[in-house]
């Protein structure tokens, strides 16, 4: 047995009564592949928006991550600042310690003055050793 050649399987469709409902082809897609489609679309559908998503999350995560950085370099930033001021009080004040060590003051003069220059210096050493130089000198007061 042969298959049957085309023209007498072309005559026999076009001889039957069934041609005029169903000899034009209308929609040659089926149900199940509609359906498929449909769950293609909803899939795709769904990746994208769980990439949106994911992208979103990674976009605040990283939105997080520059506030934090920012807020250390801050931080450090009034860190370094602060360690600055610090240094430059430590040495104002050390400075000032330097300038009044080496910057003698009244009261220390005071006291560095033996008590040989302080009974000369009042005005009774003073008396007593005008005295005594004329008296040695010959130089006295005639009255």
């Amino acid at each position: 047995m042969k298959p049957t050649p085309e023209a007498d399987r072309e005559a026999s469709v076009r001889r039957s009564p069934l041609l005029a409902r169903y000899g034009a082809a209308l929609d040659r897609e089926s149900a199940r592949e509609i359906l498929a489609r449909r769950l293609d679309a909803a899939a795709d559908a769904e990746e994208a928006r769980v990439t949106a998503e994911q992208r979103a999350a990674d976009e605040a995560d990283r939105a997080k991550d520059e506030a934090r950085r920012a807020k250390e370099d801050a931080a450090a930033s009034a860190r370094r600042d602060k360690e600055r001021a610090a240094a430059e009080r430590a040495a104002d004040q050390a400075a000032e310690r330097s300038r009044r060590r080496t910057a003698p003051t009244s009261r220390s003069t005071r006291r560095d003055k033996t008590v040989v220059e302080e009974v000369l210096g009042s005005s009774v050493g003073k008396t007593l050793l005008r005295e005594v130089v004329r008296g040695i000198f010959g130089t006295a007061r005639r009255r």
